[in-house]
C-alpha cells in the first residue's frame, strides 16, 4: 500500500515542515510533521496526490476543524454538529478517534493538489494518511464525498414565487472565503423600515441556503398585503430586495 502520511501537532513555539520517510509502506511515500507558531491554527502547505490516492484517513486527537482544499474543491471536517448544519460540504468527525473518507469523486487523472488547514487548542494533533487502500483493513468508509460548488460572492436572490400569497422562498449565499464562519442576518422590513420578521440570525459557513417566509411577523400575526423589503447582512456587507405579498 502506497500512502502519504501527514502528522499535525499544534504547539506555540515553532513552525516546522520536515519531509522524510513514512512508516512501512510498500513503495515511495512522503511524511510531514507540521507545527504552528500561531496558537490553535495550522498553516498548510500544498502537496501532490496521485490519482490512486482515494482513501483519506484521519485519526484525530483534539483538532476541532480541518479545511481541506483539493483541486478546485473545498470541504470542512468539524467536531461540532452545529457547524455541519450551518454550511455546505461539511462533515462530522470525532474529537478523538478515526474516520475513513473516500475522496475519489474529487480526483482527476492528470494532477491533484491538496492543502489542509486546521484549528484546535494547543497540543491537539491528528494523523492523516492518504492511501490507495483503506488504512485499517475491514474498517468502513464513513463518507463518500459529494461536494457542491461553493459561492465566490455574497448573494441574495429574488424570492420565489413573487408575488406570493402563502409562502415564499429566499435563497442567499455565503462565499467560500468565510472558512471560519460569519454572522448572518436575514430580516423582513416594511416600507417604513420597521422590522417585521427575523428569518436568520446566527453563524453560517460557506454555502447556499434557502429560507421560507409565510407572511407572519415575529409575534406570530399575519401581516397585511403589500410590498416588503428583505435584507441580508453577511459580516459587514448587506444586500436588499423587494417582495410582494398578495392575499
Amino acid at each position: 500500500m502506497r500512502s502519504l502520511l501527514i502528522s499535525f501537532c499544534l504547539i506555540l513555539l515553532s513552525w516546522i515542515v520536515t519531509p522524510g520517510a513514512s512508516a512501512q509502506t510498500s513503495s515511495s511515500s512522503i511524511s510531514m510533521s507540521v507545527s504552528a507558531i500561531i496558537p490553535s491554527k495550522i498553516l498548510g502547505e500544498e502537496f501532490e496526490l496521485l490519482y490512486e490516492d482515494r482513501y483519506f484517513y484521519i485519526d484525530n486527537h483534539g483538532l476541532t476543524r480541518l479545511i481541506v482544499y483539493l483541486n478546485s474543491y473545498q470541504f470542512m471536517l468539524t467536531v461540532d454538529p452545529q457547524e455541519v448544519r450551518q454550511g455546505a460540504n461539511t462533515y462530522l468527525i470525532p474529537l478523538r478517534g478515526f474516520i475513513n473518507i473516500d475522496i475519489f469523486p474529487l480526483l482527476n487523472p492528470q494532477r491533484n493538489l491538496m492543502r489542509i488547514d486546521g484549528k484546535g487548542p494547543p497540543g491537539a494533533e491528528a494523523t492523516i494518511i492518504i492511501a490507495d487502500q483503506v488504512v485499517i483493513p475491514g474498517s468502513r468508509i464513513h463518507y463518500l464525498l459529494n461536494i457542491v460548488p461553493l459561492p465566490w460572492n455574497i448573494d441574495l436572490s429574488q424570492n420565489y414565487p413573487n408575488p406570493f400569497n402563502s409562502t415564499t422562498n429566499i435563497v442567499y449565499e455565503v462565499p467560500q472565503s468565510f472558512v471560519d464562519g460569519v454572522n448572518v442576518h436575514l430580516t423582513i422590513y416594511n416600507l417604513l423600515g420597521q422590522k417585521v420578521r427575523t428569518l436568520v440570525e446566527g453563524r453560517n459557513f460557506p454555502g447556499s441556503f434557502t429560507v421560507q417566509w409565510n407572511g407572519v411577523d415575529d409575534g406570530g400575526s399575519a401581516v397585511a398585503s403589500g410590498v416588503y423589503l428583505y435584507r441580508l447582512v453577511v459580516g459587514g456587507e448587506s444586500q436588499t430586495k423587494r417582495l410582494v405579498l398578495m392575499k
